[in-house]
């Protein structure tokens, strides 16, 4: 079924909320986009492909040379936890993302206890 990934209801729901509340804030003079959860990025340093729930590109895109579906210059990136990804999430993914030189942000949203956790200025 060509990218179609299963996720559960409540996740997807958040993202998409956060991808709508975003949108009109990111869009303005600085030319940034968001993108959906269908958006691949690529860690060039790393070499990991991941599809992060909501993705935030300013300025120009910036592809994979060896990829011309998946983006390298993420401002930020954003990231639904749930009980099977929250661990990954926070950490060894988290070390993949800290190698992208575009990126500022990076929004963590738990469906639990805590519900956003922001890492900036790394």
């Amino acid at each position: 079924m060509g990218g179609v990934r299963e996720r559960p209801a409540e996740p997807t729901r958040a993202a998409l909320s956060l991808r709508s509340a975003a949108s009109p804030r990111v869009r303005g003079p600085g030319g940034c986009r968001v993108y959906s959860s269908d958006a691949k990025v690529r860690i060039l340093a790393t070499g990991l492909a991941t599809y992060p729930d909501a993705s935030v590109v300013c300025g120009a895109l910036q592809v994979d040379p060896a990829d011309a579906l998946a983006m390298v210059n993420p401002a930020m990136l954003v990231e639904v936890l749930s009980d099977g990804t929250e661990r990954y999430d926070r950490g060894e993914k988290f070390e993949h993302y800290r190698r992208i030189e575009s990126l500022r942000d990076y929004v963590m949203v738990s469906l639990g206890a805590r519900p956003c956790w922001r890492c900036t200025a790394w």
